[in-house]
C-alpha cells in the first residue's frame, strides 16, 4: 500500500538529511560523562582529553554521517517490492530509529509524552513490511499499528494541553498559522490536546462511525501539523533554511497521517470483504 511506503520514505529521508547535514542525538551519548566515563577510562583516556579530542570529534561526525547514509539507502530500497519483503532490513531500520528516539528522549528529560509522540516514527518501517500486502490473519498487527497511532496522539496531546511544558514552537505555529494571540493560541492548544487524547481513545470504540470519525480527525490534524512546519516558518526563514531545516521535519511526520490513512483504507477493504 503506497501510504505505508511513503511513510517510510519520509521518515528515513528526513533522518538521512538531518544526520548528514546537521547532527544527531548520538553525539550527546558519546559526550555523556556520567554514562561513558568508566568505559573511556578503561580505554586509557582521561575524560577531558576524550571530550576535547579532534579525533573523537571526527569519529563521531563520521559515525553520524554513516548512519545518515544507511537511512538514505533504506529510503531508496523502500521503493522495491523485493526489498519490502526483507523483514530483517526493516527491523534494523526500526531499531536504528528507536535508538534515535531513545537518545532524543534522554535529551528531553525522559518525558514519557515525548517517547509516546514518536511511536509512529520509529515503527513506520515495521508497518511497511508487516502490513503490506494485507492478509486475512494480520489483525493483530493492525491493532498494534492503531496503538502506535494512539500513543503518538496521546503524546502530542499531553504537550498541547500543558501536562508537560507547552513547547514554544507549538504556540508559535498556532500564532503564525491562525493569527492568534499568545493567550488564544495556548487556549486553542489545550482544547486540541484534549481532542487528541479523546481521538486516541475513540479509535478503539466498537462503534464503527465513532472510530472512523476519530481516524479522520487524526489524519487531517496530523497533515496540518506536518505542513505547519513549512507554512508557519516561511516568514522567518530563507528558502534554503526551509529546505534544509524544516522540510526534513515535515518529512519525518508523513507517517503521522499516512499510517492512519493505511488503517482507514484497510477498514474499507475489511467492510467490502
Amino acid at each position: 500500500m503506497a501510504a505505508l511506503r511513503w511513510s517510510v520514505v519520509g521518515v528515513l529521508l528526513g533522518r538521512a538529511w538531518t544526520y548528514c547535514y546537521w547532527d544527531s542525538p548520538w553525539r550527546s551519548l558519546f559526550w555523556d560523562e556520567s554514562l561513558l566515563s568508566g568505559l573511556v577510562g578503561t580505554l586509557g583516556w582521561e575524560w577531558s582529553a576524550w571530550a576535547t579530542s579532534p579525533g573523537v570529534e571526527q569519529g563521531i561526525t563520521r559515525f553520524t554521517t554513516l548512519l545518515g547514509v544507511v537511512f538514505l539507502l533504506g529510503a531508496l530500497l523502500s521503493g522495491s517490492d523485493k526489498w519490502q519483503r526483507r523483514r530483517w532490513l526493516w527491523l534494523c531500520m526500526s531499531l536504528l530509529l528507536l535508538l534515535h528516539t531513545l537518545l532524543d528522549w534522554k535529551g528531553h528529560a525522559w518525558q514519557w509524552g515525548y517517547l509516546l509522540e514518536h511511536s509512529l516514527q520509529w515503527t513506520a518501517p515495521l508497518w511497511y513490511t508487516l502490513l503490506w500486502p494485507m492478509r486475512a490473519d494480520d489483525s493483530c498487527w493492525w491493532l498494534l499499528a492503531k496503538l502506535a497511532i494512539a500513543f503518538t496522539f496521546v503524546g502530542h496531546g499531553l504537550y498541547a494541553m500543558g501536562y508537560y511544558p507547552v513547547p514554544p514552537h507549538f504556540v508559535g505555529m498556532m500564532m503564525q498559522g491562525f493569527g492568534l494571540s499568545e493567550t488564544s493560541a495556548r487556549l486553542s492548544l489545550f482544547v486540541i490536546g484534549c481532542l487528541d487524547v479523546l481521538a486516541a481513545v475513540a479509535l478503539f470504540v466498537p462503534v464503527q462511525k465513532i472510530a472512523r470519525a476519530a481516524l479522520w480527525y487524526i489524519i487531517v490534524w496530523a497533515l496540518l501539523t506536518a505542513l505547519a512546519r513549512l507554512y508557519t516558518n516561511m516568514a522567518w526563514y530563507t528558502y534554503w533554511e526551509l529546505l534544509t531545516q524544516w522540510l526534513p521535519e515535515f518529512m519525518v511526520r508523513w507517517c503521522h497521517f499516512l499510517v492512519p490513512v493505511a488503517v482507514w483504507l484497510r477498514s474499507l477493504a475489511h467492510v467490502e470483504n
